[in-house]
């Protein structure tokens, strides 16, 4: 049974060939961050997160979904497209690399001990991205290349691979991208609620689930969080 989304009649396929993406052959969006590589990163995702879904459109979805947060549209409704949140997900993976850059993504406080919320946004991503591989699981071939300069099998990177029109998709999403997107606000009775600044986005959850998350963490990341022996 096909799953019916809103983007299911742009999507396109292309053939794409690989960069290798090591050394030689790279993208732009490899390299030491800068802020244009950092805008280039930006704009693969911040257009589809969310995007409008019009209240004609919402039934047909598989799961319910929120009231879209932007003033003229607050009783349509709105999605997260995968690719996107997959997209933002390896951006704070690849920014929590530069903690000297970014130390809003760092895993560590300056006095060493564990930032929490980003081991656990970071640990999210890692999962996320995992499943979506899998689900996706990309079958295309490549070659192995013996290199007789250096007595070793290479794998070939530069192969085709059957993709969908990621750029078509991107510009459809501009087209149901109205307004700027905010995590804490919600529409309530048709109009729109800022809750900026109330809460920790770990709030809310049950507290013997994060006791298991902390405790599965090695001895000494727990003493860094003063979590001691007799807590457990």
């Amino acid at each position: 049974m096909a799953l019916q989304a809103p983007a299911n009649h742009v999507v396109r396929y292309k053939n794409v060939v690989f960069k290798k993406g090591f050394i030689t052959d790279m993208s732009d969006y490899q390299g030491w961050p800068n802020d244009e590589r950092d805008a280039l990163w930006s704009d693969l995702y911040r257009h589809g997160m969310p995007v409008q879904v019009p209240a004609s459109e919402a039934p047909k979805l598989p799961n319910k979904t929120a009231h879209y947060t932007v003033k003229g549209f607050e009783d349509d409704y709105m999605v997260g497209i995968d690719v996107f949140h997959q997209l933002h997900c390896l951006n704070v993976i690849r920014r929590s690399f530069y903690p000297q850059r970014y130390p809003e993504f760092g895993m560590w406080h300056k006095n060493g001990t564990l930032n929490m919320v980003n081991w656990v946004h970071l640990d999210h991503c890692i999962e996320s991205i995992r499943q979506s591989l899998t689900c996706s699981s990309d079958v295309s071939p490549m070659s192995l290349n013996w290199l007789p300069s250096r007595s070793y099998m290479m794998l070939s990177m530069e192969t085709y691979h059957r993709c969908r029109d990621f750029d078509g998709l991107r510009e459809w999403a501009k087209s149901r991208n109205h307004g700027e997107y905010s995590t804490r606000k919600h529409v309530e009775n048709g109009r729109i609620v800022d809750y900026q600044g109330t809460k920790s986005v770990l709030d809310g959850l049950d507290p013997e689930e994060l006791r298991k998350v902390r405790f599965d963490l090695p001895d000494e990341v727990k003493a860094g969080l003063g979590i001691g022996e007799g807590e457990e």
